[in-house]
């Protein structure tokens, strides 16, 4: 029951600190806000897909989001930069379909 309680507060950290780069977004590159907002949609199912979406979200925001407003990456165009790696992480639908013919 330990597990569950620590992954759930885990979960909640990672979920306070995407809401966090939301809000830096809005006051420093709103038109960037909707491309950090739609990292979301990286996490889903559950064990390896899940960790995987997360992990890779958690890449976006370590780097570019982050050091972008924290001065140390000088990114004018953030939301696009964060919109190639999102497309870059996501598997591709026929990728993913050859994988299960495989299978």
């Amino acid at each position: 029951m330990a597990a569950v309680f620590g992954a759930l507060r885990q979960g909640a950290g990672v979920g306070r600190r995407w809401l966090r780069m939301i809000d830096r977004s809005l006051s420093r590159q709103p038109q960037a806000a909707p491309a950090i907002i739609q990292t979301a949609s990286m996490i889903e199912g559950y064990g390896d897909v899940y960790r995987q979406g997360m992990a890779d979200r958690n890449a976006i925001i370590d780097s570019p989001v982050k050091p972008t407003f924290d001065g140390a990456l000088a990114l004018t165009d953030l939301g696009s930069v964060v919109t190639e790696a999102r497309a870059a992480a996501m598997p591709r639908p026929a990728a993913v379909l050859a994988q299960a013919q495989d299978r």
